[in-house]
């Protein structure tokens, strides 16, 4: 048994009573520990398959408004301007989309500018070719009223005053009368005569328009005549041209100011040829002995080749300077001589 006595005395029962109660009191002055979180555990059945991993889902294809498909637009490539050099493409591939866009955006610009530029220029060579035409057109109908003119006031001139015997006038006539009749003579004699120094002015300033127009094509064809020595190589050529022409019956130095740049090129040709043919061609030595002619049985005898280059220069005598009038004959007269020279 125990020694603890089984009774309390009133003392022992308060005093326990008391510290039993202050103990309470300091448990609930304790601060409570904080609760720990739940875990949430998985429980898995024995033996059962883990679940598959969930695969993304394919997007929905996009469809009109009709139902039908309708493809994914592709980004659009920019491609290198026309001016930019082909082999620097790697370059223009490595430019961001931004740059190329500012880079095309100039090249429209620049392509705008040169494209206007270029209208006009056309339009400022219309319009001079236009006023060119119109003053050419102008000047040969001048030239034609005043070549018709003319001829009519030295027939009217001669038939008027041809026969006059002014002696025998102031003889007969007052003073006031001869005076008169000398004045209509005088004016007369004055209108012929303006007007042939008017034609005249009118065929040099023709003819000389005629010869700037040639010299320009003559620059087009020929492009050495623009270089440093071009004015030298013109004159040497022209030289070669005038020496040439000059074994030519009937043409002068005066008819060949009046041809065209198309003949110049071609008796330029026809002398350099004769020229080239004359240092590889030797020369054969003359033969003593007589030739016999056969007999033409009636027939017209051919015309030997002095007789040929005859023929086909004789038209040339009649050509005149203005207006390049030697054109036509004269092709036709040197593609002759150079047919005639190719065949021997």
């Amino acid at each position: 048994m125990s020694d603890t006595p089984l009774t309390l005395t009133m003392d022992q029962a308060v005093a326990q009573i008391t510290e039993g109660r202050m103990q309470a009191r300091d448990k609930a002055e304790e601060p409570a520990a904080p609760a720990e979180p739940e875990q949430t555990q998985e429980i898995e059945a024995e033996g059962a398959d883990p679940e598959p991993a969930l695969e993304p889902e394919e997007p929905a294809p996009v469809t009109g408004d009709q139902g039908e498909a309708v493809e994914p637009e592709e980004t659009p490539v920019i491609d290198a301007p026309s001016s930019w050099p082909t082999d620097r493409l790697d370059e223009w591939n490595d430019l961001s989309d931004s740059a190329r866009e500012v880079i095309l955006a100039r090249e429209s610009e620049i392509q705008t500018a040169i494209s206007e530029k270029g209208r006009e220029a056309a339009e400022a060579r219309r319009k001079a070719d236009e006023a060119k035409t119109r003053a050419e057109t102008e000047l040969q109908s001048r030239i034609e009223k005043l070549d018709g003119l003319i001829p009519r006031l030295e027939a009217n001139a001669k038939s008027k005053w041809e026969k006059t015997d002014w002696v025998k006038l102031a003889q007969e006539l007052d003073a006031e009368d001869y005076n008169k009749l000398r004045a209509e003579h005088e004016a007369d004699q004055q209108a012929y005569k303006d007007a042939l120094e008017e034609a005249n002015r009118a065929h040099a300033e023709q003819g000389q328009t005629f010869r700037e127009e040639q010299y320009r094509r003559l620059l087009d064809k020929n492009p050495a005549y623009r270089g440093e020595n071009g004015a030298k190589v013109l004159s040497e050529d022209a030289a070669m041209v005038q020496a040439y022409a000059a074994k030519l019956d009937g043409v002068t130095p005066e008819q060949l100011s009046g041809i065209t740049a198309d003949i110049f090129i071609t008796l330029l040709h026809a002398a350099k040829y004769e020229q080239a043919q004359a240092k590889t061609k030797p020369s054969k030595p003359k033969k003593q002995s007589a030739q016999k002619t056969a007999p033409t049985s009636g027939r017209k005898p051919a015309p030997t080749r002095q007789q040929s280059r005859q023929e086909s220069l004789k038209t040339i005598d009649t050509v005149r300077t203005a207006g390049g009038g030697l054109n036509a004959q004269l092709d036709a007269a040197v593609a002759g001589i150079v047919s005639e020279r190719r065949k021997n």
